[in-house]
């Protein structure tokens, strides 16, 4: 077994640091060049410039020149000489562009070629479990296997190990208790347990942990140390990175780290006998913990005088847990059905003198309505009427027309003005339930359930409403204004309108009932496809450490459909 150390602040690379270059501005030249062979397989030349950054934010003069080989117009001088070259060798011939770009980087082209060809096998399978906590929404079951078959001997092994048994029977549903967004029903330690379970139950052949000790107890840690390390984890290798010298004996080899550099690479009784720095690190960590033994030793009383309550107060949770047995924490999102009726109307129009604006509004369209009948009249009725000059017939037609343009914009203005009235006070009152939510409420509501109501829903209240709202009502009072007029006209068009008046509503509740359903289902589930978008990008690199790309892809594509 491996483990990395990383403890002492310094370094051992200052040549690496690029500081030289800053003496001579003018020959400074880039890392990479600069770098050998192997250090440009390794990348071990960027080694200076990501400390650099580390340690604050990178300016020009921190960034080194290029070489003057590497420059523009050092290269196209060389590609010019190149191709001088050719023209001498052969001047009846035509030279070749490509060939001669190829002789002047023959060197790079080779090198860039050999890393290319470069591959990386593992032999064997990886297990990763991250110093940040990733957990999904779901069960803890689903989160432990990760896609694998239960094996109940097996996953009650990995329990044991990863010291969740005790955890789980505290839980109202134990192992199938729902976990809410990214874990916050749940401790540090819990979640980093369950982490540990998920990595130990793939049985993989190489495990990556990255300090999993660091959310848990002292006693906890020792205890994931023996049962998960020692006994669980004995057939296979383990690369460990951790800041706690007390288990550092019990490994294979030693990596010492400062700042993402290597200061020592050796076993724990060799760098305790050559290392100073190390030496004065585990003298530090011993004489800590000696003082905090002493304090549990003095506190050891109060512990115990209180142990009786801590069980009460666990008995108390526990029935507390009991009573809702049949609930989860979090619930499948509601969705209406059926037909509301003009209920969401009234309530939309009811927000902040909704209804004067619509009533105006209403009004203004009628007005322009009528005006475009008056208009037309005019027009009809004088066109032929010899006692109405030209001039008069077009400058009352114009006038009415302007005048009709007036009340059709004030209509415009009037429902943009409900619209933001109204949205403004719908989402006021969103934000001030939101923040005075109980902190249940955000346990047991995914967050893209949130983000859908606050973007998508309030996007449809802002922009379709107000506007599908008043032109019903212009479409409406548009097509029996012209029912009038052609009643009027020709009377005989009663037997054809009528008909279709009474069956055209009817025929479309057909295509409302699709249409509010499909809108619905599109609501939905847009917070799914956005809440696990975001899980599966805040656990990528764990998804690729355990090679389950294709199956959150094809999850992903089946939430879509």
């Amino acid at each position: 077994m491996l483990l990395i150390k990383r403890e002492i602040n310094g370094s051992l690379y200052a040549p690496l640091n690029g500081e030289s270059n800053k003496d001579d501005s003018v020959s400074r030249v880039t890392l990479f060049a600069k770098a050998g062979f192997f250090s440009r397989i390794s990348f071990w030349w960027l080694n200076s410039l990501m400390k650099s950054g580390k340690e604050k934010t990178l300016q020009d003069e921190d960034v080194p020149m290029l070489r003057e080989e590497d420059r523009a117009e050092s290269c196209y001088s060389m590609f010019l000489e190149q191709l001088n070259k050719q023209n001498q060798k052969d001047p009846s011939s035509q030279p070749s562009v490509l060939k001669t770009m190829v002789l002047c980087h023959s060197r790079e082209i080779l090198i860039s070629g050999f890393f290319a060809l470069l591959k990386i096998d593992v032999y064997g399978k990886f297990a990763y479990v991250s110093q940040t906590t990733w957990i999904q929404t779901g069960s803890i079951r689903d989160n432990i296997l990760f896609g694998s078959p239960m094996d109940a001997q097996k996953y009650q092994k990995t329990l044991q190990r990863s010291s969740l048994e005790k955890d789980l029977e505290l839980l109202p549903h134990g192992d199938l208790t729902e976990i809410g967004e990214r874990g916050v029903n749940l401790s540090g330690g819990q979640k980093q347990r369950i982490q540990l379970a998920r990595a130990l139950y793939q049985d993989a052949d190489i495990y990556l942990l990255d300090d999993p000790f660091s959310a848990v107890d002292a006693h906890t840690a020792t205890n994931l140390f023996n049962e998960y390390i020692m006994e669980g984890l004995a057939e296979k290798t383990v690369l460990l990175v951790t800041h706690q010298v007390d288990f550092l004996p019990a490994f294979d080899f030693v990596l010492l780290m400062s700042d993402g550099e290597i200061l020592q690479a050796a076993t724990y009784h060799d760098l305790l006998t050559s290392c100073k720095d190390f030496q004065d690190l585990v003298n530090a960590h011993r004489e800590t913990a000696g003082s905090e033994g002493l304090m549990d030793v003095t506190s050891s009383e109060r512990h115990s005088s209180s142990a009786k309550e801590i069980r009460k107060i666990h008995v108390e949770k526990e029935k507390e847990f009991e009573a809702p047995k049949g609930d989860q924490l979090i619930k499948q999102e509601e969705r209406e059905i059926g037909d509301h009726g003009l209920k969401p109307y009234l309530q939309y129009l009811n927000q902040n003198k909704g209804y004067a604006y619509f009533l105006i509004a209403s009004l203004f369209h009628l007005i322009f309505v009528i005006g475009q009948i008056l208009q037309n009249s005019w027009m009809a009725a004088n066109v032929d009427n010899p006692k109405v000059s030209t001039l008069r017939l077009i400058l009352v037609y114009l006038l009415i027309g302007v005048t009709s343009t007036v009340f059709l914009f004030m209509r415009s203005l009037l429902t943009v003005a409900l619209g933001l009235q109204s949205s403004k006070s719908l989402f006021l009152q969103l934000l001030n339930s939101l923040f005075r939510a109980p902190m249940l409420f955000y346990d047991s509501t995914p967050l893209g359930r949130i983000l859908s109501r606050v973007s998508s829903d309030l996007s449809i209240v802002d922009l379709d409403v107000p506007f599908g709202l008043l032109f019903a009502v212009a479409a409406t009072t548009t097509c029996y204004a012209s029912l009038t007029v052609l009643a009027v006209v020709t009377w005989q068009v009663l037997f054809v309108s009528i008909p279709m008046i009474y069956f055209a509503p009817r025929l479309q509740r057909y295509y409302f009932a699709t249409a509010k359903e499909l809108m619905r289902m599109n609501g939905t589930t847009k917070s799914f496809i956005a809440n696990h978008l975001a899980e599966s990008v805040a656990g990528a690199v764990t998804i690729r450490a355990f090679e389950e790309e294709d199956r959150f892809f094809v999850i992903e594509l089946n939430i879509c459909s």
